[in-house]
């Protein structure tokens, strides 16, 4: 059933049934808004009942005509410029615990993990030609060109993809992958980096992934982990949620089941942890305020940031313990 909405608000359809296993989701959250970005509109996610499963999704969801309402002010239009303040002894001190901070990460495997997931595990490839479906701005793909790769960006947002050409001078193709139509077997790498919980075909976007790689070509998937350690720490109010543009939110064994019925043999999948507090700080925003501004000039409070540096550290040591409650999902398939 279809709501009855005003031009200003997004239609969406009742979708009370999990998209992979058909198992009725139960209620997770009820009446979560934007935190993010003002879109109009209360949304409850769902969690699939199946322990074999575990998707988690919009209910109701979003029509894919009115999901762009959803995305007129994101953040992949451009930089956010933080305005210039001037620094008093709060800033200074900041600043310095900022810098203490980070030698302290280069000290743990977070800093050396977090190298790899900045160059998205493309520095131990070969490089050849490679599509960022979903490039957004155009940042990553930056990354994979020093690498040596010959990049190209797929993008639905214009405003992301002038950005992108304009800035960077990329190779970017506006439309849908599926619109694009590129040849069988054209790509070397594809990296899909927090899109596939935007789509509402997960399956149908990784099938047309593997239709354009080449034999033996990778595919590289990054997405919120629904099981991480963020997500049981802050509940409904963790960043990641991200109602109504995340359309679903993955565990290893639902992304699993994606990437199967896709049509890849060769699948491993793990969990990455945030480089950056930012993350824990953001869902710190929505859990007192309701909502986290992107680009917030404003540096947080000093116990803020204790609070959410101890959050990533804990996580940290979690995962040593419990693979599986890292923030990211990091899925590698080879066709």
């Amino acid at each position: 059933m279809i709501d009855a909405l005003s031009d200003n608000a997004i239609r969406a359809s009742s979708c009370s049934d999990c998209y992979l296993c058909g198992t009725q989701g139960k209620i997770l959250y009820r009446g979560l808004s934007d935190r993010l970005f003002g879109s109009p509109g209360e949304w409850n996610l769902k969690t699939c009942s199946n322990p074999e499963c575990r998707l988690v999704w919009l209910d109701p969801m979003p029509l894919k005509e009115d999901i762009g309402k959803a995305y007129k002010t994101y953040f992949t239009h451009g930089k956010n410029k933080s305005n210039s303040q001037d620094k008093d002894l709060k800033e200074a001190i900041l600043a310095n615990l900022g810098k203490i901070y980070r030698a302290m990460l280069r000290a743990t495997p977070l800093y050396y993990e977090r190298k790899k997931r900045s160059l998205m595990y493309l520095d131990k490839l070969t490089p050849g030609r490679l599509l960022d479906v979903g490039c957004g701005n155009g940042d990553q793909l930056v990354q994979a060109r020093a690498l040596g790769w010959k990049v190209e960006g797929q993008e639905i947002d214009p405003k992301a993809a002038e950005y992108a050409r304009n800035v960077h001078g990329l190779t970017v193709h506006l439309g849908t992958l599926e619109e694009l139509a590129f040849p069988d077997a054209t790509f070397d790498a594809i990296i899909v980096s927090h899109v596939i919980e935007h789509v509402h075909d997960p399956i149908g976007l990784l099938k047309e992934c593997y239709r354009i790689l080449k034999p033996n070509g990778s595919l590289f998937v990054f997405t919120p982990n629904i099981e991480s350690f963020g997500h049981r720490y802050f509940k409904s109010y963790w960043y990641a949620l991200d109602p109504p543009r995340h359309l679903y939110l993955f565990s290893m064994s639902s992304l699993r089941i994606c990437a199967k019925r896709a049509g890849y043999g060769s699948i491993n999948i793990w969990t990455a942890l945030p480089y950056k507090p930012g993350i824990f700080l953001a869902s710190q925003d929505i859990q007192v305020k309701g909502m986290h501004e992107i680009g917030e000039p404003k540096r947080p409070s000093l116990l803020r940031f204790i609070q959410a540096s101890g959050l990533q550290f804990w996580e940290l040591f979690l995962r040593f313990w419990i693979p599986k409650v890292g923030e990211e999902l990091v899925l590698r398939a080879i066709k």
